[in-house]
């Protein structure tokens, strides 16, 4: 008789998150986890083979993510202020740049001796 008219009974206290954000958090953890298990696999691997810089360039992405991991770790447990959710937006950012790198330089068009895209008129 009292809630008839507000509806929100089915409504998470405390800012919990619904199933459906909680499932949509989960997806993109997991899909930018196999991103970057390929990228990391793809630096080593290549970088072993023929491109030393790289595997240097992948040791740096693995310090990249392992910092933007404990980040949004210390957020989702609340010990950060609000704030830091931008520092960890940027940093996932950084992360999928350095990712999108690594993969370019492991399997991207290699140009000797020219720059690559431009017309060279012979």
């Amino acid at each position: 008789i009292f809630f008839r008219d507000s509806g929100k009974m089915d409504q998470p206290i405390y800012g919990e998150d619904g199933w459906l954000q909680k499932w949509l958090i989960w997806a993109g953890a997991l899909l930018g986890a196999c991103f970057a298990a390929v990228a990391l696999t793809s630096g080593v691997v290549v970088g072993r083979q023929r491109n030393w810089p790289l595997l240097i360039y992948s040791v740096v992405l693995v310090f990249q993510l392992a910092t933007t991991f404990l980040l949004s770790h210390w957020y989702r447990q609340e010990t950060l202020d609000p704030k830091f959710r931008y520092l960890i937006a940027l940093l996932v950012g950084i992360s999928i740049l350095m990712m999108c790198n690594v993969l370019m330089f492991a399997y991207g068009v290699h140009c000797p001796g020219e720059v690559c895209g431009a017309y060279v008129d012979s």
